[in-house]
């Protein structure tokens, strides 16, 4: 059984659905201004089975792989 999302969670997959920008997501959905802080949830919610089967719908499984490594990219430099 697929796990529920937060409310955060949710808000994150919606904001992402509009936006294909997993920061920006981030920014709206969790208590944060920071854009280190949000690229890192991003990465961490697009990487979560739950999330990832969600947006793999929404987008195809490559886009969303490369949207994950280029939001790792940011969220490390």
């Amino acid at each position: 059984m697929a796990k529920k999302l937060t409310p955060k969670q949710k808000i994150f997959v919606e904001e992402y659905a509009k936006t294909k920008n997993g920061v920006k997501a981030a920014l709206k959905a969790y208590d944060t201004t920071d854009y280190s802080t949000a690229g890192s949830i991003a990465v961490e919610n697009l990487q979560k089975p739950a999330i990832r089967s969600i947006t793999e719908q929404l987008f195809p499984i490559e886009k969303t792989q490369q949207i994950v490594d280029n939001l790792h990219k940011l969220a490390i430099s």
